[in-house]
């Protein structure tokens, strides 16, 4: 993040310095005189249809996969408290053997239902993403009705004539125009996590092979 944001400021600098040394070529350039038309991008996107829908469906597929996890977290802890249980009775190597492969379970869990919800959060994201590809295009269509020639969220102005606002016309258009957002399944989502995770680790798995050959 901090590298990028070097880099950024680095080209913005050079720009500015490049334009800076050819005063003639910028007073040739004439900018036209600003027609603003602002939106509250954060409350349409807060409150539109499609945003609504998506929360439901993400709510949904929480919920259910919170019923899953629950259940399978309370048949782990029922089985660690029998090995507790067992302890008086197994010796100790028995005991460490069954302690281990408990561990791996419950490891394996917690990586399931870390993976699960964050395939949820992505398919969320991308679902969102649609809703801002079609604000932004209702945007400019309404930008370009209305004669405006510079569009400026709320949220970045202090002060504005209300008649600038088309908050309210924007999300109208957006609730009428968009009538579908497609919500990826978070199952597919996990399954091209998975393999994305599975693919790294043999990356690394050969890499350090490698490695120890050459040592």
């Amino acid at each position: 993040m901090t590298i990028r944001m070097r880099s950024l400021g680095a080209v913005a600098l050079g720009l500015f310095l490049s334009l800076s040394v050819l005063p003639a070529i910028a007073a040739e350039a004439k900018v036209p005189a600003a027609t603003v038309m602002v939106v509250d991008i954060p409350k349409v996107l807060n409150e539109s249809r499609q945003t609504k829908k998506i929360r439901e469906t993400r709510e949904t597929f929480a919920e259910k996969f919170r019923k899953e996890f629950d259940a399978e977290g309370n048949k782990l802890r029922d089985e660690e408290k029998q090995i507790v249980d067992q302890r008086a009775v197994l010796s100790p190597e028995a005991f460490v053997e069954k302690q281990k492969a408990f561990n791996v379970k419950a490891a394996n869990f917690e990586k399931r239902t870390r993976i699960r919800f964050l395939s949820l959060d992505t398919a969320t994201d991308t679902a969102m993403k649609q809703v801002g590809m079609h604000l932004s295009q209702i945007v400019r269509e309404f930008a370009s009705e209305v004669g405006a020639n510079l569009v400026l969220s709320r949220t970045q102005v202090e002060y504005f004539e209300p008649a600038m606002d088309r908050t309210d016309a924007v999300l109208e258009r957006l609730n009428t125009k968009v009538k579908e957002i497609t919500f990826p399944n978070p199952m597919e989502v996990e399954k091209e996590l998975q393999s994305r995770v599975d693919a790294e680790n043999a990356k690394r798995q050969g890499a350090a092979a490698k490695d120890a050959k050459k040592k």
